[in-house]
């Protein structure tokens, strides 16, 4: 800090100056002391010289001193900040500033000695004098202020500078060393991280058993382990080796960086580490489980090993190799069993699910890498030469994806590690090695996964299938891809899209898309054989294999028809959702009838296998879709199909009343078909509840009555033979199990698929025995015929006897049915299955009531480990453990700040540390540079394929915290975060941040982050590197620098993935603000709102200030190969916000609007139309506009919005207008839809601010904006308002309106008048008028906008003084205005006016005066003496006056009185106050005024203060009210000079003195005239006529010339004759120099005088009438006067209502206050045109010579030039002519008299031609012209072409004949 301060200008300035006063002093010192200055008297001339010569000597002194003080000093500061001083020397300028201050020290060493050694030779000062020549060098300083100014103007430029050779040259053998050590390291700190981590365990544990009131919280914990393990940090206290990581960074090594990053990263991330250690920590507390940790640790640890040694053992030559290959198979069937766990709830896919904490156990202990050593294996496959090898390295493998299926299957983290190995398990498809069921296992319930894997993909598994067959495992993938989550509307619609494309493609869908849909059809018979084979065989199949894969439960089914239920569901999934896929639906209905499909699930031959896929394609595809399906509602195929559900559900019923072990959670045949059935019921639950909601009404029977009058079950409507083994009856294993339950067989043992003991983890197929299946041969396929399907029967037939229609009775079978499935079976059921279930039961509810119909039941969650009331005390641990972790989590302030301050705060100081490459030190690591190569080392790593990005876990956790390093430099540049940066920044923060915004986007941190927001990146990077970009592009009116490089880099490459990522983050949003319940919030807390909102500031920064080339390239990307229109995104976001009644929509639909209106300010045309034209934005905002807050939503946020919505519409129709006769398809748009009542209502309803009726919110103003712009784009609109009196005449005041010239046309511009402009006094607005600059129009306008700033400063002032508060409803502002200040000035200047009044009228002389007076003048008449004595009284009239003032009695002494002396003194007391008072008025309300601008301009405060009290009106007051004083308490003869206060109030009195002081100069010079032609005559008299003067006294007039030229010059000019008259009379020898004088003097030199002030006093009178007319009779703006006005219209008073409505100047003002008010980030296009002008001082803008209203009779072609108009008009008269004589030729054969008509249309038509060109200002044109033209238009419709005329426009002749024309 103290380097860069002596290194700044101001200090440079300082010794520039102290250099150039020493040079001065330096030379006055060499030159003799002859030529030094004379001080005066000659005697004293050596002594101030002297002192002279001391006050040099003393400066020296001084200089010298500063210099060497500073120098140190410099050299002080430049070694702390630079670890050094030996590079300072090598600085030129620092040199220069050693050898200065060395001759100092050798001159004073000199002088020294010389005193020392006597002094005075002559050899010590011709040295002196020679070291002061030496010293002019300092001159040289002034070159380093010359460099610093250069670098402060001229671009920062970066020099030169190479990387060190050691960062690019080190050997491969020495990085890899340096690798091995940093890994080592890394382990070091990982175990630091382990002992950390077991500190906090340990301490909680310990916290745990203590008494309630002994506990420590959480953080002291924490806090405690932190500094436990402080120790064993890589770092000590005092220390940092971070440098040394950093240095490591540079080195060109890919591994190596990324290790040190590593490293680094985790010695700055403990805090946040330990958290994170502690949330995912595992507590293994009782013996079973430590005793299963070590046993999964073992198992792994034998796998590793012989996973690595298989190449010695895996020949399998000896018993030792069998054993160990055995051994190896257990460990991972071992390991897949551990991995999953038998589910307690009814699950429809499987009997199993995951144990995810055992995957967790597994996962710690890294069992993810041991089963990838053990895939390694894969490779030996094709080495193998035995057979018998290669089958047994396939099984292991085949082994351990079975085991990896298990550990990843709904375990996010699993996830994520296996997907970057997704490669592998792709290519390994059509292995045999169960790589499609890991596939599945990594994408299903990973959203984010599944939008990440490469869309090429899906493409890939079609070509599979078409080559290798049909292999359900396959579509098993692509099952996972669509269903994301089941019952949600988050679909993946690139997905959707794709797998329809690819798997219906025509090349290929013959063999891909095996539906048999045709029941006629070869393929359908086929099925029903397939089925049949499956209901055969399924207990065989499950004996075949004793290991349980995620495909158990269609294992038994025949691969192609597996292929075909598989194709079912992965159809369904394609339309799954509710976002994009209307043509998905469309399409699929197109492939799958809507009739066969209900054939093929009323098909008795259908089993449940195929039934189920079926029920969930008819319900996605056919049912509940966005546009239904035609005529549904009236099939009676589905009637039946409906009627067939009560029984099903009866089915569920009863499967659901066994115990779940033995049916729905049951392995084997039962378990499979429990299972199906459930799915299948549950599917027909949907079915009917989405059917009944959307296309079922009561109407319905009787509009459809004769189709729905009879049962379709009834009817046997459904013409298909029953068999004994289709859906209606419950397969036979079922029918078998269910008999023998009822006939009380339950503890016959049934197939559980293996019987798995979960104690036991020992051979797997130990358990699966013979006697626990069902022989196949003994299993009944016949038809059951249970007691609910009796039951059924006999409600049926007593239904038949009442008179219900038969749709209504089954609406009530199926409530009944259903209520009691979900009261009995709630308990067991998942939520999902319960949601399903509650949504029938109301959708039923509905459409009919039913009798004792008790309420709905609610959910039942499920219950939780915490949920649990008696909890042992392993399970209280765990649960307290994860409370510790929770808190730990949620806490904020300090704690959480701790956390994150680590990360960033300690590196940013070390990376603020390092030089840059300027700076001149001695360093290989530089920030520039350092900030490159972290950049770079990202984009290495990452890898960019067709539709996806990658970056490895290591680089993604490292560049997120890179990213977070280089926002946390801005931040703290700021002093605030990018979240208060909206608010509280400005300005400063952006003078703050410019220098790290500009190296960050220098050296490639925003394209980097540009490149990280793709397709495939890690959500949280992506996120990181939007909020980079966020806080780089903030900055007052747009980062032009950032936004050029983002749209650089976005056009330039391929960002295709760029805009899919931030499109799907739109996408989520808008699913999030469509699907989700969105929580409430409390009315003092604020929304929490989705982190990935600030995807729509990052949008709107990037179009900040109207930046339109990113504007463009949101709506389309020339350079893609794939386009995306974000602004569709953006209205759909904006619709799905508006649909949610919720404050978080609220806050989120403000973001997007805000996005929106900077998107088409500008205006940026394209996107205007797009937005109006191409979407419903227009429709959305019409109706958001219409909508009224509810919920939770804040009235003032709300307002906010629509004030917003309102402010789009005005930047839709910006630039918008009628051009050339044509209106604007952008207003007609809007006009189409939105209705003016919504506006007039919006503006009638809104709220007033502070509750005041006069004052208008900001939502009235804008609409009033806002139908003022439809008013005057069509005037008829007006006759459709209806708004209140009250504010139709805001219109006027709070809502103005200026013309402004904008891209070359004239544009009306309509704004809010801001509140600031109530701050313009009268008198400010009077001074303004009458002193602003006339002399052109140009500078008329400039100085306005000089005015406009001084006028801007008095109201801001204004406004602060309204702002305080006194108390009683008083403002400062109240007292003091400049409306108060003109007042009491007057009051002040009346009082002193009736004083002099009353002294006028009443003062006199006292009688003892008079007396003495006469008595005088009796005693001698003639006495000379009687002037003298006169004066003699009347000469001290102070001691008069005080003689006076005494008492109202006369006392001696006084000689004037007055009787109004009470008067007097009241006046003279309210004057004083009057004058104090304004005084004071001045000062508050004009003199902060005055010092703010001067500090604007750049003047010091100092001075600012010194000018201020300086100035002219200031001083003025002040000597004002001293006056007033000095005359109440001085002497009255003061009094009359207050009267001149009139000369500062009143122009025409200014006018008189103006006379006088303008031409100063030319009365100056004639007045110094007439005293040298005095002079002269003087001197004349003086030498020839001293004699002559009249009497006595005037003798001593000449005795001297000085008293000679006093009488010549008064008596001479107060005399009408001149000098002579005083002197004797004579016509002798003074006749000529009597007459010279008065010629010369008298009537020459003062008339001159005279004239001089008359003609500049009649110059004033003339200026004063032309700046009258200039007010008064044109236009201020425009300079047009009343005649241009009055003349172009038809209605009186035309100029008036110009200067009114049109042009008023006032408006212009407040449209400038307007501006600068706003702030900047929120002006549209015109707005900020117009700043810009502004600040430029630029009146370009203003409608110089132009008007809208001169226009207004000629719209049409108001845009068109007069050469334009005047030729369309011609064209339209010789068309018409043309007509005309058409028709005269026909009858001139029948009428004679047609020539005569002929001649006159033609005149006629002439007549308007010149008629328009008189009207068009354009060239006459004459008859013979006009006729030419007739003729020659006559002839080209004849064909003929006339011959050329000459250049006179005469015709040729010759022989007095015409050239021949040619015919054509």
């Amino acid at each position: 800090g103290v380097y860069d301060f002596l290194d700044g200008l101001p200090v440079l300035y300082a010794i520039l100056i102290i250099v150039a006063i020493g040079l001065v002093v330096s030379i006055v010192q060499m030159v003799s002391p002859s030529t030094a200055p004379d001080c005066g008297a000659e005697d004293d001339d050596t002594v101030c010289q002297d002192a002279l010569m001391m006050l040099f000597q003393i400066f020296e002194h001084f200089a010298s001193a500063v210099f060497f003080v500073e120098l140190n000093v410099r050299m002080y500061a430049y070694s702390v900040k630079f670890d050094g001083i030996k590079t300072f020397f090598n600085d030129i300028f620092a040199d220069i500033d050693i050898i200065i201050v060395l001759i100092d020290v050798v001159m004073y060493a000199m002088l020294i000695v010389g005193s020392s050694s006597g002094g005075g030779s002559a050899k010590l000062a011709k040295s002196l004098r020679m070291l002061r020549m030496v010293r002019l060098m300092r001159v040289m300083k002034a070159a380093k202020v010359v460099n610093k100014l250069s670098e402060e103007v001229v671009e920062e430029e970066d020099e030169s500078w190479d990387l060190p050779v050691r960062y690019r040259q080190t050997p491969a053998r020495q990085l890899e060393s340096m690798l091995q050590v940093i890994e080592i390291l890394g382990s070091v700190a990982l175990l630091t991280r382990d002992f950390t981590l077991g500190t906090v365990l340990t301490k909680f544990k310990r916290t745990f058993s203590l008494p309630h009131d002994q506990k420590r919280d959480e953080q002291t914990i924490f806090r405690e382990a932190i500094a436990d393990a402080a120790s064993l940090s890589l770092t000590r206290p005092g220390q940092s080796i971070d440098d040394v990581f950093l240095d490591i960074v540079m080195y060109e090594h890919s591994d190596l960086v990324q290790a040190a990053l590593n490293v680094l990263m985790v010695q700055h991330s403990t805090r946040k580490t330990l958290l994170q250690d502690v949330s995912e920590a595992q507590l293994l507390i009782s013996a079973r489980e430590q005793k299963e940790f070590h046993g999964i640790k073992e198992d792994l640890m034998e796998l590793q090993s012989a996973a690595e040694k298989h190449e010695l053992w895996g020949e399998l030559q000896t018993d030792e190799d069998h054993e160990l290959n055995e051994r190896t198979k257990r460990i991972l069937r071992v390991l897949a069993k551990l991995c999953r766990t038998r589910n307690t709830t009814p699950s429809f896919a499987t009997a199993y699910g995951p144990d995810k904490k055992t995957q967790d156990l597994i996962r710690n202990l890294g069992g993810f890498e041991t089963a990838m050593t053990v895939l390694d294996l894969y490779s030996s496959i094709q080495d193998a030469e035995d057979e018998e090898v290669r089958e047994n390295t396939t099984e292991l493998l085949r082994l351990s994806n079975i085991f990896l299926s298990w550990f990843l299957l709904e375990n996010e983290e699993n996830q994520n590690l296996a997907f970057d190995h997704i490669d592998f398990f792709i290519d390994t498809l059509d292995d045999g090695i169960q790589s499609a069921n890991v596939l599945t296992a990594i994408l299903k319930g990973n959203p984010v996964l599944v939008r990440a894997i490469p869309l090429r993909t899906i493409s890939d598994i079609a070509d599979r299938i078409v080559k290798v067959g049909y292999n359900p495992e396959y579509l098993s993938i692509l099952e996972a891809m669509v269903f994301i989550e089941d019952f949600e509307g988050d679909n993946n619609v690139d997905a959707q899209f794709a797998i329809l494309d690819e798997l219906a493609r025509s090349s290929r869908k013959d063999v891909t898309m095996y539906l048999c849909a045709d029941p006629d059809s070869e393929d359908y018979a086929e099925r029903r054989e397939m089925m049949q084979q499956a209901q055969a065989g399924i207990a065989k199949a499950m004996r075949a294999s004793e290991d349980v894969t995620l495909s158990e439960d269609w294992a038994h089914i025949p691969h192609k028809l597996a292929y075909h239920c598989k194709l079912l569901d992965v159809l369904a999934g394609t339309a799954v959702g509710r976002t994009n896929i209307t043509t998905v639906e469309t399409k699929l209905q197109t492939i799958y009838q809507t009739d066969h499909v209900l054939h093929a699930l009323l098909d008795p031959a259908t089993s449940l296998d195929v039934a189920g896929p079926l029920a969930a394609f008819f319900f996605h595809v056919v049912v509940e879709v966005e546009i239904k399906v035609p005529g549904l509602e009236v099939q009676l195929l589905m009637w039946e199909f409906l009627e067939r559900i009560p029984k099903h559900l009866n089915a569920a019923s009863s499967i659901l009343s066994q115990p779940l072990e033995r049916m729905a959670c049951a392995g084997g045949a039962v378990g499979i078909k429990s299972r199906q059935q459930l799915f299948y019921t549950w599917f027909c639950v949907r079915i009917y509840t989405v059917f009944f909601k959307n296309y079922f009404t009561p109407s319905l029977l009787v509009e459809h009555a004769e189709t729905l009058a009879k049962s379709p079950s009834a009817m046997n409507y459904f013409q298909a033979t029953r068999c004994n083994d289709g859906v209606d009856a419950i397969d036979g294993v079922l029918s078998k199990h269910l008999e023998n339950q009822q006939n009380g067989n339950s503890d016959q043992q049934l197939d559980m698929g293996g019987g798995e003991d979960e104690e036991d983890l020992g051979d797997l197929g130990d358990d699966v025995t013979a006697g626990q299946m069902i022989d196949e041969d003994n299993m009944s396929f016949e038809r059951l015929e249970n007691e609910w399907d009796m039951e059924m029967e006999e409600e049926e037939e007593e239904a038949n006897h009442e008179s219900k229609h038969w749709i209504n009775e089954l609406i009530e079978s199926l409530h009944s049915t259903n209520e009691e499935l979900l009261r009995k079976h709630q308990a067991i059921l998942n939520v999902d299955s319960q949601q399903v279930l509650i949504e029938g039961l109301g959708s039923l509810r509905g459409i009919q009531s039913f009798a004792n119909a008790g309420e709905i039941p609610s959910l039942i969650e499920e219950e939780t480990d915490s949920d649990k009331k008696n909890m042992t005390e392993s399970e209280e641990l765990v649960h307290n453990l994860e409370i510790f972790s929770r808190k730990l989590n949620d806490a904020e302030g300090d704690f959480a700040d701790d956390v994150e301050d680590e990360r960033t705060l300690d590196v940013l100081e070390v990376f603020e540390s390092l030089p840059t490459i300027r700076d001149p030190v001695e360093a290989d690591l530089r920030f520039e540079p350092l900030v490159h190569k972290l950049v770079e080392h990202a984009r290495s790593r990452m890898v960019v394929e067709p539709n996806t990005k990658k970056l490895d876990p290591d680089c993604t956790t490292t560049t997120v915290w890179i990213i977070q390093l280089f926002r946390a430099m801005i931040e703290k540049a700021w002093g605030m975060t990018i979240e208060e940066r909206d608010e509280d920044g400005g300005e400063e923060q952006d003078d703050a941040s410019e220098h790290i915004v500009r190296v960050l986007n220098k050296y490639g941190a925003t394209t980097l982050c540009l490149d990280l927001i793709a397709v495939g990146i890690d959500s949280a990077l992506v996120l990181e590197a939007i909020k980079l970009c966020v806080a780089m592009l903030f900055r007052e009116g747009g980062n032009l620098l950032v936004q050029r490089t983002i749209n650089e880099h976005l056009a330039k490459t391929d960002s295709t993935l760029f805009f899919h990522e931030v499109k799907r983050y739109m996408e989520r949003l808008s699913r999030h603000y469509e699907f989700d319940e969105i929580e409430v919030v409390k009315e003092d807390d604020e929304p929490e709102l989705p982190e990935t909102l600030i995807v729509m500031r990052f949008l709107q920064l990037m179009s900040e200030g109207h930046y339109e080339p990113n504007q463009d390239i949101m709506r389309e990307q020339p350079g893609n190969h794939a386009q995306y229109n974000l602004l569709d995104d953006m209205v759909k976001l904006l619709s799905d916000c508006s649909r949610s009644p919720s404050r978080e929509a609220c806050n989120a639909a403000q973001a997007v609007a805000d996005s929106i209106l900077e998107i088409i300010q500008g205006p940026c045309t394209l996107n205007q139309e797009k937005f109006a034209l191409n979407t419903e934005l227009i429709e959305i905002m019409n109706r958001m506009l219409r909508a009224q807050p509810t919920g939770d939503v804040d009235e003032e946020e709300d307002e906010g919005l629509k004030c917003c919505l309102l402010e789009i519409f005005e930047g839709l129709t910006e630039g918008q207008g009628k051009s050339g006769g044509k209106g604007s398809v952008v207003f007609e748009r809007i006009l189409s839809v939105i209705d003016l009542d919504v506006l007039q209502v919006l503006i009638m309803s809104a709220r007033t601010d502070d509750d005041e009726g006069d004052e208008m919110s900001d939502i009235q103003t804008e609409g009033l904006v806002l139908l003022q712009m439809f008013c005057d784009y069509n005037p008829a609109l007006r006759s459709e308002i209806t708004l209140p009196k009250r504010i139709m005449s805001a219109m006027g005041t709070s809502v103005q309106s200026v013309e402004v010239v904008w891209n070359g046309k004239l544009q009306r511009r309509f704004f809010p008048v801001h509140e600031i402009s109530e701050h313009i006094a009268e008198a400010t607005r009077q001074k303004l008028v009458s002193e602003i600059d006339r002399t052109s129009q140009d500078a008329k306008l400039q100085d306005f906008l000089v005015w406009a700033h001084d006028v801007y400063a008095e109201c801001e002032h204004q406004e602060w003084l309204s702002s305080v508060d006194i108390g009683n409803n008083l403002t400062l502002a109240s007292i003091f205005s400049r409306t108060n200040q003109e007042a009491v000035t007057w009051l002040s200047f009346f009082c002193a006016f009736t004083i002099n009044v009353v002294f006028l009228v009443t003062y006199t002389h006292t009688d003892d005066w008079k007396a003495d007076l006469q008595t005088r003048v009796a005693a001698d008449a003639d006495d000379s003496m009687f002037g003298s004595q006169y004066l003699n009284t009347a000469k001290l009239p102070q001691e008069a006056s005080a003689a006076c003032r005494s008492s109202k009695d006369v006392k001696d002494g006084c000689t004037v009185f007055t009787p109004a002396e009470d008067a007097v003194l009241i006046l003279n007391v309210f004057n004083i106050l009057f004058s104090a008072f304004v005084l004071g008025l001045y000062i508050i309300v004009r003199c902060p005024v005055k010092f703010r601008k001067l500090t604007e301009h750049g003047v010091s405060k100092n001075w600012a203060i010194f000018y201020t009290v300086t100035d002219q009106m200031t001083l003025y007051y002040a000597c004002y009210t001293i006056l007033a004083i000095i005359s109440m308490v001085y002497d009255d003869v003061f009094h009359p000079l207050l009267l001149l206060d009139i000369i500062v109030k009143d122009s025409t009195t200014r006018a008189v003195i103006d006379a006088v002081v303008i031409p100063i100069k030319q009365l100056a010079a004639t007045l110094l005239l007439t005293l040298f032609v005095i002079y002269i005559f003087s001197m004349i008299l003086f030498k020839n006529f001293a004699a002559q003067f009249a009497s006595p006294d005037s003798m001593e007039d000449c005795e001297t010339l000085w008293r000679c030229f006093l009488a010549s010059l008064n008596y001479g000019m107060r005399l009408s004759g001149g000098i002579g008259d005083i002197m004797s009379h004579t016509l002798d020898e003074r006749l000529m120099l009597d007459l010279m004088y008065f010629l010369i003097v008298l009537v020459i030199l003062l008339n001159i005088v005279f004239g001089i002030i008359i003609d500049t006093f009649s110059d004033l009178r003339t200026q004063k009438l032309d700046r009258l007319n200039d007010t008064t009779e044109r236009c201020f703006i425009c300079g047009m006067d009343r005649f241009t006005f009055d003349s172009a219209s038809n209605e009186p008073q035309a100029f008036r209502h110009h200067l009114k409505n049109d042009h008023y100047m006032w408006n212009y003002l407040n449209f400038i206050f307007f501006i600068w008010q706003q702030d900047r980030d929120d002006d549209d296009g015109l707005e900020l045109y117009v700043r810009k002008l502004i600040e430029k001082n630029d009146v370009m803008w203003l409608p110089k010579g132009r008007a809208m209203c001169l226009a207004a009779g000629n719209d049409d072609d108001a845009e068109e030039s007069i050469e334009v108009q005047l030729a369309r008009v011609e064209k339209d008269i010789f068309e018409h002519m043309n007509v005309q004589n058409a028709q005269h030729m026909q009858f001139l054969t029948k009428n004679e008299h047609a020539v005569d008509a002929v001649k006159s249309g033609t005149d006629e038509l002439l007549r308007l031609i010149h008629l328009q060109n008189s009207r068009n200002n354009g060239p006459a044109i004459t008859r013979e012209a006009s006729m030419r033209k007739v003729n020659e238009q006559r002839a080209a419709n004849l064909g003929i072409t006339p011959s050329s005329s000459p250049k006179n426009g005469r015709p040729s002749s010759r022989g007095g004949t015409s050239r021949p024309s040619s015919i054509k």
